[in-house]
């Protein structure tokens, strides 16, 4: 799961407005394939592993950090095509946040005779997957604000020029 969360992390900023998603393929202790998804347009993760595993995927343990969809989009649902692939065993990390997938996905694969395992580095997929899910789940942008703050807390200086600077204030002499 490690190395499918290293591809996902390849992924960043480039599979919007979709997940962050990495897959491995292995087979007897050997990886025989992997892929990450980048584009809206491009094919999910699993299907780039699955084209890179060739018939080796047959029989072999498929690693995701996200559940494989089971819905048609752009793109057909990885379900279907890991099915078909024979592999035998799927271990994700977390449930698809999208409600036209949750749970769905996995649903699937198990009513075609594959072992579904789930839970799996959960904490760091969730993270890599914040921003998805947030939007997914509020139709609301996922936000992050980095500012500096001087000691008291404030973000500048009273009466403060460009850059937190005072003002410097010319008195006459009579005062």
């Amino acid at each position: 799961m490690q190395r499918a969360l290293e591809l996902a992390r390849k992924g960043v900023a480039l599979a919007s407005p979709n997940p962050t998603v990495g897959c491995v393929i292995v087979r007897d202790g050997e990886i025989v394939g992997e892929g990450f998804h980048q584009y809206e347009w491009r094919d999910h993760a699993e299907i780039v592993a699955l084209k890179s595993a060739k018939e080796k995927a047959s029989g072999a343990v498929l690693y995701v950090t996200l559940e494989p969809c089971s819905h048609q989009g752009r793109t057909g649902p990885c379900t279907e095509a890991i099915i078909a692939a024979g592999v035998a065993r799927v271990v994700a990390a977390i449930e698809d946040p999208n409600p036209v997938s949750s749970g769905r996905g996995f649903e699937r694969l198990r009513q075609a005779g594959i072992e579904v395992l789930a839970g799996i580095c959960e904490g760091e997929a969730r993270r890599l997957n914040e921003g998805f899910a947030c939007w997914i789940r509020t139709k609301k942008p996922f936000v992050t604000l980095k500012s500096a703050l001087t000691l008291d807390g404030q973000l500048a200086l009273p009466e403060g020029g460009r850059n937190g600077r005072r003002k410097s204030v010319r008195r006459s002499g009579a005062e």
